[in-house]
């Protein structure tokens, strides 16, 4: 985690494939690189594939890997706006984030 703080995320990647390597059963792990590589590879199918393996490890305490999966399945635009709308809400900005959650809605009925 310590790479992944000082923004070496090239470092983090390898450093959590290989945490993935020793303990294939620790979930933690599976979800931090899963966000290295959804946030910083662009690479949302291979952050699919590590939150299908989180949940099927019995996911992580504190975080809910469904609603993460159904974010990282989103088509682009919808994630886009979706993600727009938590920034907003992370704000307090309540009707910038109404507004984005709307569009998102609006866009993907289905999955947002």
């Amino acid at each position: 985690m310590l790479k992944d703080a000082r923004k070496d995320y090239d470092g983090a990647e390898k450093m959590y494939r290989k945490a993935i390597e020793l303990k294939p059963t620790y979930a933690t792990s599976h979800w931090h690189l899963s966000l290295i590589l959804e946030n910083h590879k662009n690479d949302i199918p291979g952050a699919i594939k590590l939150m299908e393996e989180v949940i099927r490890l019995g996911g992580v305490p504190g975080f809910d890997g469904e609603q993460r999966l159904a974010t990282l399945r989103l088509n682009p635009e919808t994630r886009l706006l979706y993600d727009e709308g938590l920034r907003h809400k992370r704000a307090m900005k309540w009707n910038e984030a109404i507004a984005a959650f709307q569009r998102c809605v609006a866009l993907d009925a289905n999955h947002s």
